[in-house]
Parts: structure tokens; sequence; C-alpha cells
């Protein structure tokens, strides 16, 4: 497992453990420290602390699933032989080339 894959893994545990406080505080009502926050400046609404966390993880999520698929796709890339096409090819017996059969 490539060094990029476990850094992903671990953003998700921690993924996962910001949706699970960001739901409990939305469950529960808790307005952590009694405040709200506004969004983009805007006074007319406003967002409990288990919004925030809960667009916190989505946000979080998204670089998780961003960094795994790069790890994936650069184990792939790794793993296929760099097989570089001859400039040209033989002629078969017939004098003809496989590309052009």
């Amino acid at each position: 497992m490539s060094g990029l894959k476990r850094v992903a893994l671990v953003f998700g545990v921690v993924t996962l453990l910001l949706f699970a406080d960001g739901i409990y505080l939305l469950a529960t009502h808790n307005q952590v420290g009694g405040d709200t926050g506004t969004l983009f400046g805007n006074s007319n609404y406003f967002l409990s602390a288990g919004t925030v966390v809960v667009i916190s993880a989505l946000f979080l999520l998204v670089a998780t699933v961003i960094m795994w698929l790069v790890a994936v796709r650069r184990e792939d890339r790794e793993r296929r032989p760099a097989a570089d096409p001859p400039a040209s090819e033989p002629p078969g017996p017939s004098g003809r080339t496989a590309s052009r059969a």
C-alpha cells in the first residue's frame, strides 16, 4: 500500500469522526459556546456548530476521495509496463505490417 493511500485512510477515519460529531451536535441541538456563525457574511442565515462541522467533514471527504483516486491511478501507472511502441514495425513475410493489414 502506498503512502498516499495510507494518508487517505487516515483522512477517511478523521472524516467519519467529524461526521459523527456533527450529527451528534445537530441531533442534540448543542450549541458549543452558545454561538452561531454566519455563512459568507449573510446576517440573515446563521449556522449552528453542528452544521459547520458537517460541512467541514464534507470538504474533508472530497479531499480524501481525490487523494484515494490519485493513489490508485499512480499505482496503476506504476504496475503497467512502460512499453514504448517501436518507431517502425518490421515488415512481415508479405511485406505488410500489422497496422496496414
